[in-house]
C-alpha cells in the first residue's frame, strides 16, 4: 500500500529542490505560462461575451506577475 504522508513529503521536497525551482523559472516555463494564461482569458471573454475583458485583463496581468519569471 502506498503511504500517501511520505509520498506527499517526497513531491515537497522535489518540488523545493534547487533543480525544480531552477525549472519553474526557466523561459520555456515562463513561455508556458504566458500560453496558458493567454487561452485561458480568451475562454473566460468568450465565455462572458467580453462583457468581463477588463476584468479578466487585470487577473492576467496578476496571475502573470506570480507566475514564471517576468
Amino acid at each position: 500500500m502506498v503511504d500517501l504522508g511520505k509520498l506527499g513529503q517526497q513531491a515537497g521536497e522535489l518540488l523545493n529542490s534547487e533543480k525544480a525551482q531552477e525549472a519553474l523559472r526557466s523561459e520555456k516555463a515562463e513561455e508556458v505560462s504566458d500560453q496558458v494564461l493567454e487561452k485561458t482569458s480568451e475562454i473566460a471573454s468568450r465565455l462572458t461575451h467580453g462583457q468581463y475583458d477588463e476584468r479578466i485583463e487585470d487577473v492576467k496581468r496578476q496571475a502573470d506577475k506570480r507566475v514564471g519569471n517576468d
